[in-house]
């Protein structure tokens, strides 16, 4: 497995800060929270606060309670070039791509900008029967 990282990459930095400050989320008078000494699939709840009443449910969704209420206990694997594990290898996305702070720069920019990242991209990968014209 290959880090195709980018250290200066805005909205990965922005999602470690949201992960940090705002998990669980909370809105003005609805909130999410999460309470670990209580027995599983009851440990994640969103309760909804109104003018008469107070409703409270538990997460079953596990995409809602990744997006609101449970803080992820590791940053994004692409903001970082130092990883273990499975991902062996590493590139930086910014040395000899120029992709500074743009996010998903490989996908905005047009192929003659990137097409070097793209030719690295299929050595690494070892995508030796794709054709790629210099």
């Amino acid at each position: 497995m290959v880090n195709f990282h980018l250290p200066n990459d805005g909205p990965l930095g922005a999602w470690t800060a949201n992960n940090e400050f705002f998990k669980p989320q909370t809105y003005f008078a609805d909130r999410y929270f999460y309470s670990a000494y209580k027995d599983p699939g009851r440990r994640v709840e969103f309760e909804d606060i109104g003018l008469l009443s107070t409703d409270r449910r538990f997460l079953r969704s596990f995409h809602e309670a990744a997006a609101y209420a449970t803080a992820s206990r590791t940053v994004t694997v692409g903001a970082l070039g130092h990883t273990d594990g499975a991902i062996n290898d590493k590139v930086n996305m910014d040395d000899g791509y120029s992709f500074g702070n743009v996010h998903s720069a490989e996908w905005q920019w047009r192929f003659q900008k990137t097409k070097l990242f793209y030719r690295d991209l299929m050595k690494k990968l070892q995508l030796q029967n794709v054709i790629f014209i210099p």
